[in-house]
């Protein structure tokens, strides 16, 4: 079967679609994942899922500040150069690429960071220790480092990102009132525990 002609179970497989102002190729969507890969390994790898006729793909969760880093720099406008190199590799295939934004909060490693960081001083399950509550300045310096590395992928000429606000990382921190139990305006109701997200996502727009 040629891989544009519709398949027939799934017609629409090889169809392009609109997300907002972007067009993907197809259907076919890689959603981010862990790979531990920098570098030219990473550009190698996802230029490899290009040429196989991937339609998008995103890559895998990142963290925007210093204090939980990752394996690409996003909290460094040396991260920029990477990515134009990555996406003048996966142009000619035609496939979009987008970029997960996170912060682990609690969940960061007590090996990777100095300081755990969250809503609350509530011990993280999955790693130990018992993280700082974020003061409100931490907080909108956080929200500003969000709002950076957006404009990193932007300059680097990615598509889109992801927001990753999910899966028992900060952003959640901050929505769950398990993990949240501040009394000031960032916590308590649902309205304020959603005000860390809502200013992210404020501050990218």
């Amino acid at each position: 079967m040629a891989a544009d002609a519709p398949h027939p179970r799934y017609p629409h497989l090889f169809a392009p679609i609109e997300v907002g102002p972007i067009t993907i190729p197809n259907r076919i969507i890689r959603s981010a994942h862990g790979t531990l890969l920098s570098g030219e390994k990473l550009i190698a790898y996802h230029e490899a899922r290009a040429r196989g006729g991937v339609g998008m793909s995103t890559l895998e969760a990142t963290g925007v500040h210093r204090n939980a880093p990752s394996v690409t720099p996003l909290y460094d406008d040396i991260v920029i150069p990477i990515y134009q190199e990555l996406m003048a590799r996966i142009r000619p295939y035609g496939m979009k690429m987008f970029q997960q934004l996170y912060h682990p909060g609690s969940a960061t490693r007590p090996k990777k960071a100095a300081t755990q960081v969250s809503a609350s001083p509530i011990p993280n399950p999955m790693v130990g220790g018992i993280p700082v509550e974020m003061t409100v300045a931490d907080i909108e310096e956080m929200v500003a480092a969000f709002a950076s590395a957006a404009r990193r992928c932007r300059e680097g000429g990615l598509d889109g990102i992801d927001i990753h606000a999910s899966s028992g990382y900060l952003i959640e921190q901050f929505l769950s009132p398990a993990n949240n139990t501040r009394e000031d305006h960032y916590g308590g109701s649902l309205e304020n525990r959603m005000r860390f997200l809502l200013e992210i996502l404020e501050a990218i727009r």
